[in-house]
């Protein structure tokens, strides 16, 4: 398999621990074969920063849902009711509530949000 180069940064670590505690001594080839795991790496850099950051994080939501729909659809498991040629994809559900007041409280208003809220009150 070719070996994709990835720039390490302190979030690196926290990848390569939980595929260590998946996949054991193959946690470093699994990442360093792994192209969508050079894209999370790659996107995962500010990871460690400020809230203003982290936009790249909506990349991982989306492949999140993606990969969740393939399970629970059953193609991981290979007990899909069709092949996957006739997947349809999936439907972006909103994030959850508690997801999304967790990311209120770490993402700084803007402007135009404080001004509204003041004509609101």
């Amino acid at each position: 398999m070719p070996k994709y180069e990835s720039t390490r940064h302190a979030f690196t670590v926290t990848i390569i621990e939980v595929l260590r505690q998946h996949f054991g001594e193959y946690a470093e080839d699994i990442f360093s074969t792994s192209p969508l795991l050079g894209y999370l790496n790659s996107k995962s850099r500010s990871a460690h920063r400020g809230s203003k950051a982290r936009g790249a994080f909506a990349n991982h939501y989306a492949l999140y849902v993606i990969v969740e729909d393939y399970i629970k659809k059953g193609f991981l498991s290979s007990k899909a009711p069709h092949p996957y040629s006739k997947y349809e994809g999936t439907i972006f559900r909103p994030i959850p509530p508690a997801a999304r007041a967790a990311i209120r409280r770490q993402t700084p208003k803007s402007r135009a949000q404080c001004q509204a809220e003041r004509r609101i009150s």
